[in-house]
């Protein structure tokens, strides 16, 4: 799996749903949307329980507090900071558009990509990803992506849905394997007459 990208002009991530559930859902764009979605919701429900993810040089993520993390004084004095009620609990949700827009950016066969469109949210979440190119470390936190622990408990709540779509391959091999067979069968005896 891959960590996410962090660029001024792009944050997001690519996952190849094959490779992380294991089942081929090229030809299921409904249930390959629904992992889709619910990755993202996973990502917003940790980061607005204050939880981030923090990605290393090989990719993997792990989960890490934002709690320790702490607004500005600037910041906390702000007319916005007010007016939305927030609290000293970071969670990334001022106006909660950022969170709020995090979208399927591509879905195509195995395949889905998860980031935003808008280019007001992405260059928010490339600030707080990257601390603003590492220009205001104190202002890093890191939040944007899902690791594999993270994929293997989505694994668990589509296992249905999951095992059906690995039982209609298995029905689809069976029949094309049974066909195979059946065209040689019929070639072997055709060759006899």
């Amino acid at each position: 799996m891959s960590a996410p990208t962090f660029k001024k002009t792009k944050v997001q991530q690519k996952i190849n749903l094959k490779e992380e559930f294991g089942v081929d859902v090229s030809d299921r764009p409904d249930l390959a949307e629904a992992l889709g979605q619910a990755i993202i919701d996973k990502m917003v429900t940790r980061t607005k329980a204050s939880k981030g993810m923090q990605f290393s040089g090989n990719g993997a993520g792990r989960e890490i507090d934002l709690s320790s993390k702490k607004y500005s004084k600037s910041y906390k004095d702000s007319r916005e900071f007010k007016a939305f009620g927030k609290t000293n609990k970071v969670n990334l949700t001022l106006t909660g558009d950022m969170l709020g827009q995090i979208d399927i950016t591509k879905l195509k066969g195995n395949s889905v990509t998860i980031g935003w469109d808008d280019a007001e949210e992405n260059a928010k979440a490339h600030g707080h990803s990257t601390g603003k190119n590492g220009k205001v470390p104190k202002m890093k936190r890191p939040f944007f992506g899902v690791n594999k622990k993270e994929l293997q408990g989505l694994k668990k709540e589509f296992k249905s849905d999951l095992n059906k779509v690995l039982k209609e391959e298995q029905t689809k091999k069976q029949k094309a394997l049974t066909n195979n067979l059946l065209k040689a069968l019929g070639a072997l005896s055709d060759g006899k007459n």
